[in-house]
């Protein structure tokens, strides 16, 4: 009877052991609902060793030993069934956390290979951005030579604008003092003809003195007309000359000039 009433003893504790040590499947202690469930079933055992004892030893009845039997199942199979109940949740729960371990690592993977390209973007960027550096860099080399080319060109137009200035007034002097020069030839011309008639009349007179060596002193005063003649004659072809050269001079240099205006002009 001391060892029934123990068997019934355990049998409450076995089930507030199973209240107790066997937390909801939420609660995540599925490790310690087995280690519990080892224990019951060890004390199990135990117990069942100690009723075969007993009923060898004379002190339980089959019937009573069945009952204890049928009650030591009963914790058994709840303790069982709690056990499959947490496992299954757990399993659930693992698949659960397996797949967004899984759908993690997929973003994961995602996120590395996007930073990758990323990276190598920012590589690709790094280098259009060292060769567009370099093109500003001859762009501005360029553009300082093409401003002091322009500041040159600028000097250049300037100084030139003053040589054609020049020009323009020593073209003016020319064109001014070739126009003296053809009222002056204009005059040595007249001044020429009118020599060259006093030396045809001079020289018609000198012959008809020749004739007339004998006569008064008109042979003479015709001799020294013609002399004279010829002296003016003289002075009026040297003075021809040199104003033909002047005005070859004139006429040269005016083309001289036209033809530096006209390339001043096309540059």
């Amino acid at each position: 009877q001391r060892c029934a009433r123990g068997v019934h003893a355990a049998q409450p504790n076995a089930m507030s052991a199973h209240a107790e040590g066997f937390p909801p499947a939420h609660a995540g202690a599925g490790s310690a609902a087995s280690g519990q469930l080892e224990e019951l079933q060890g004390f199990s055992r135990h117990l069942l060793a100690k009723l075969d004892e007993s009923r060898n030893m004379g002190q339980f009845s089959q019937a009573e030993i069945e009952l204890l039997r049928k009650k030591l199942s009963v914790v058994v199979n709840a303790f069982s069934a709690e056990r499959a109940k947490i496992e299954g949740e757990l399993n659930t729960m693992a698949h659960a956390y397996e797949q967004d371990i899984a759908e993690r690592d997929y973003a994961i993977s995602s996120a590395q290979l996007e930073l990758a390209n990323a990276k190598r973007h920012i590589k690709v960027l790094e280098v259009q951005r060292s060769a567009l550096s370099d093109d500003v860099e001859t762009a501005r080399t360029e553009y300082e030579v093409l401003v002091a080319q322009l500041a040159e060109e600028q000097d250049s137009g300037d100084a030139l604008k003053k040589e054609l200035s020049s020009l323009r007034r020593a073209l003016q002097q020319a064109a001014h003092g070739l126009s003296e020069a053809d009222a002056e030839l204009e005059r040595t011309t007249r001044q020429l003809e009118e020599a060259r008639r006093d030396v045809a009349r001079a020289e018609r007179d000198a012959e008809r003195g020749a004739s007339l060596r004998a006569q008064t002193t008109d042979t003479q005063a015709a001799a020294t007309q013609l002399a004279r003649a010829e002296a003016k004659l003289e002075e009026v072809m040297r003075r021809e000359a040199g104003l033909e050269q002047r005005l070859i001079f004139e006429r040269e240099a005016k083309e001289a000039l036209e033809e530096t205006a006209a390339r001043e002009r096309a540059a």
